[in-house]
């Protein structure tokens, strides 16, 4: 029988607090392991070991699969997902935190939307990068930075979202500090993400999520025991702060820069020296 977290003990998320302070009162964490096999697969079992479990077929074999974890609470009419994330292996015993650690670099991303009198749909999307400042197979410490916002107008929620995306997959592109492989956290496209990563759908139009990258779900509602979760509610939170700025200044700043992205639509980038409290 696991050992009970006394309330005044440090909270076993690892945040430093203390458990009364922490995650005593949340709402209990579920998990569910989705398998994804290839079309014309013919799974006969499943083989659970101490590490992972393995579908095999027929004679006994590996199917080559991929899996995602969802953590969730329980609710009365719907479950509501906190994370969304590929994990290397399917395991019963799965570290969420640790699975991060698969990632070389981070981006996140979450985009707000307003509608506003006279000046019609303002959407901004704020950019938080992450880089490791240390790194080990345990543990790490992330360091995390705003980068940029922006701006959009005349757009849905949805195709804000989306052009928000493909800017900053771009840029990453061409950055040179980002190598290997890039965790990309967004709050959106949920029940798409398996699709998206494989490159089986388009996050728009043509364009498909560039090799080295993976998208990461996670909502800015719940959840801040996971560092994915943290992530996003940062964004969410200089997105809110960014768009309060842009409301309450009429005038042209330093740090903005106007552009035209290949589908026309016309955007502005915040740059991340933007004054004020971002």
């Amino acid at each position: 029988m696991p050992e009970r977290t006394g309330r005044n003990e440090r909270c076993p998320c690892d945040s430093g607090k203390k458990y009364k302070h922490c995650c005593l009162s949340k709402k209990n964490r579920l998990k569910t392991l989705d398998i994804h096999l290839p079309a014309g697969s013919r799974p006969a079992g499943l083989r659970i070991g101490r590490d992972e479990m393995i579908v095999v077929d027929v004679d006994g074999q590996a199917i080559n699969s991929e899996a995602y974890i969802e953590t969730y609470y329980a609710r009365p009419n719907k479950h509501k997902i906190l994370n969304k994330l590929r994990v290397g292996s399917a395991s019963a015993h799965i570290d969420i935190n640790k699975e991060l650690l698969r990632y070389d670099n981070f981006a996140c991303i979450d985009t707000n939307t307003r509608e506003i009198p006279k000046d019609g749909t303002i959407s901004v999307s704020a950019v938080i990068l992450g880089f490791y400042r240390q790194r080990s197979d345990q543990k790490a410490a992330l360091d995390l930075s705003f980068s940029c916002g922006f701006e959009f107008r005349g757009l849905n929620p949805s195709q804000a979202e989306k052009h928000g995306l493909r800017l900053l997959l771009t840029a990453i592109q061409a950055d040179a500090k980002f190598e290997g492989n890039t965790g990309v956290v967004v709050d959106h496209d949920l029940g798409r993400i398996p699709h998206l990563n494989v490159r089986k759908e388009a996050i728009l139009d043509q364009f498909y999520l560039p090799p080295g990258f993976e998208l990461i779900y996670a909502t800015t509602d719940s959840g801040s025991e996971f560092a994915q979760n943290r992530m996003i509610m940062d964004a969410d939170r200089y997105a809110n702060v960014l768009m309060e700025q842009i409301l309450g200044s009429a005038e042209t700043r330093d740090g903005q820069h106007v552009g035209t992205d290949i589908y026309g639509v016309r955007f502005v980038q915040w740059m991340g020296n933007t004054e004020g409290p971002i």
